[in-house]
């Protein structure tokens, strides 16, 4: 079954363009085997299937479009909860500088497992609310990118997250239904707090469907 799981990861990758080393297949496998096991503990995710999560989680994490400087630079998941998309890119792109942002302890405790298990050197696991970490000096202008799956309301995630953000960094936020009720008045903090609108791209995925991503970016001075 490992070696049936291990092919199937690896076509589903191919199917994207992202051709897999050894080691990142091995470290995807150990990462689904432990989302499995916590899962039935711990309200990772609500994808059961092995294949699902393969696709849905680990795939389509390496479709996020990314600036030249998410794969290299210091790089914010907010909301992480089972490391989407962090863990999968830190993976593909393990020059990167992670931080992982979870508030609930039980799904950090998670993160922090898994990344001592795969070895993922240039991790870092933070169990906070976005609006504290936002407060705290040692995070001011320290990203170059920002990721959120979801995770908040448009204008909250560019109201907390700018501050946090280097001058011409990116926020990156994957958005499903209400995006157009959300951009209006996300629009309308971007140009309280120093960001601009960049647009919206849609991404069609090999397993017909779509992923919605919205870009801002800070201002440079």
């Amino acid at each position: 079954m490992k070696s049936d799981i291990k092919d199937f990861l690896t076509f589903e990758f191919e199917r994207i363009g992202v051709p897999l080393q050894e080691p990142q297949k091995d470290r995807f496998l150990a990462y689904l085997r432990e989302i499995r096991r916590w899962n039935r503990t711990v309200n990772l995710t609500a994808l059961q299937d092995e294949a699902e999560i393969v696709r849905y989680l680990f795939a389509c994490s390496a479709l996020w479009p990314l600036p030249e400087e998410g794969s290299a630079g210091r790089c914010l998941d907010v909301g992480s909860g089972a490391g989407i998309p962090g863990i999968p890119l830190k993976i593909l792109h393990p020059e990167g500088q992670w931080t992982l942002l979870e508030r609930s302890r039980r799904k950090a405790s998670f993160l922090k497992y898994v990344a001592a298990l795969l070895g993922l050197s240039g991790l870092q696991i933070v169990c906070s609310d976005l609006r504290e970490l936002a407060r705290e000096n040692s995070f001011q202008e320290e990203f170059s990118v920002v990721v959120s799956r979801a995770a908040l309301k448009l204008s909250r995630l560019v109201q907390d997250c700018l501050p946090l953000m280097k001058p011409g960094g990116s926020l990156i936020a994957q958005k499903g239904e209400g995006l157009e009720e959300e951009i209006v008045p996300a629009a309308g903090i971007c140009a309280r707090f120093g960001g601009e609108l960049k647009g919206v791209q849609e991404i069609s995925t090999p397993w017909e469907t779509r992923i919605r991503f919205v870009t801002i970016q800070r201002r440079r001075p």
